[in-house]
């Protein structure tokens, strides 16, 4: 890293050098794939003796303009300033590290090629049978539904699917990169709509009382929960990500802390150490909650460095502000649906309850109206964020054709 000479100990110096030079970095990174193809293309083609030094100028005239273009978006700061060292380069790289950096479509989690999502839904559809196998068989009681409570199931299910009707219309508009993300919110949708089918019909499902709060609790419906909150949480860790490790990581996190909830009941009953055990689930259940809180403050760490250091229309920037806005939206999901159920389980120890469960009319709508907003947001902003990535391939082939 360059350090002034006329004042190497400012830190405040250093900083905008670390700055500067992550630039020059994430420039020659950013590149895209057909740029490479054609510098290989050319080296094929030209003659070694005779072109030689023509090739390396135009090599050179492309590394030279995009990091001029990356760095003009910086007042004040000239591209000589920075020059990053060969051994500083992995410390500036992990800025734009996996998960908030994917460089083009092809590096994407979720790439139609990597068959990621396919596995992905596989296992959703394997976990959600199994577990509804598992409750059926062995939740001891069941309960019959009451009038407003069905009514909010079935409106519920309308929607869900008039929703689906639409992704099918909408899925022809979606990009061919899209395609596999745009498949994973479908099943999402289709399963909250089978467990909603199967509470409207059966005239009486799965229902285990919480002796600790008194709450009536769906077991079908904590069993949508816990598939559901892995796979959305892994579509939108995905959404900006080149690598498994933190998605799966992250959307186990909600996943386990949802099967926490539904393991309450049961520990409710257990005969003997009942509130310990049941004591011991809540806590680890939200602790495993707050992790998506620690994500939320290490995402916007990285995106205000990113907006800081790289154009507005770079693609790394374009999906990591996506992958922002839905995790904003999955918060909002799972934390509404947390206060519920905090609300609901202090207000049982202190008000009777009647026999309709407002509780699971509220997570009716907020299932409902959480998924339609999550939904629409993660195709809305993935479409537009490939329609700027073609504009950008269309203005770099104009650029070379008049160049």
């Amino acid at each position: 890293m360059v350090r002034s000479d006329e004042d190497p100990t400012e830190e405040a110096r250093a900083q905008e050098h670390a700055q500067a030079a992550q630039i020059l970095l994430a420039a020659k990174v950013v590149r895209s794939d057909e740029d490479r193809a054609e510098e290989a293309r050319i080296k094929a083609t030209a003659p070694k003796n005779a072109t030689g030094g023509s090739l390396s100028a135009r090599v050179k005239g492309r590394a030279q303009a995009a990091q001029e273009d990356t760095a003009g978006c910086l007042s004040n700061r000239s591209a000589t300033e920075a020059q990053p060292s060969q051994g500083g380069r992995g410390e500036f790289f992990s800025l734009l590290a996996p998960g908030s950096a994917a460089m083009d479509d092809s590096s994407l989690l979720l790439d139609p090629g990597s068959g990621i999502a396919l596995r992905l839904i596989a296992f959703s559809i394997v976990a959600y049978t199994g577990l509804n196998v598992a409750v059926f068989a062995l939740t001891p009681t069941t309960r019959a539904l009451s009038q407003p409570e069905h009514t909010a199931v079935a409106l519920t299910l309308t929607i869900q699917v008039a929703s689906l009707l639409h992704d099918a219309i909408a899925r022809q508009r979606i990009s061919k990169s899209e395609r596999d993300t745009h498949l994973c919110i479908i099943v999402v949708k289709v399963l909250a709509g089978l467990t909603n089918a199967l509470l409207y019909a059966l005239p009486a499902t799965p229902f285990i009382v919480d002796t600790v709060t008194g709450r009536p609790n769906s077991m079908l419906r904590w069993a949508e929960w816990c598939v559901l909150a892995f796979i959305m949480t892994f579509v939108v860790e995905a959404i900006d990500s080149t690598e498994a490790r933190t998605p799966l990581l992250v959307a186990a996190s909600q996943s386990l802390s949802t099967l926490c909830g539904l393991f309450l009941p049961l520990a409710s009953a257990l005969p003997l150490a009942r509130g310990l055990a049941w004591g011991v689930l809540l806590v680890v259940s939200f602790l495993l909650f707050f992790v998506i809180f620690a994500r939320l403050a290490t995402k916007r760490r990285k995106l205000q460095i990113m907006r800081a250091s790289l154009p507005p229309s770079s693609y790394p920037l374009v999906r990591a502000e996506v992958g922002m806005r839905l995790f904003w939206a999955m918060l909002f999901t799972w934390t509404a649906l947390t206060a519920v159920w905090s609300v609901d389980a202090l207000a049982g120890t202190v008000v009777a309850r009647g026999a309709t469960s407002w509780c699971f009319v509220a997570d009716c709508v907020i299932d409902c109206f959480a998924k339609a907003l999550y939904t629409t947001a993660i195709i809305e902003q993935v479409d537009t964020a490939t329609q700027l990535t073609n504009n950008l391939k269309e203005a770099r082939k104009r650029s070379r054709l008049h160049g």
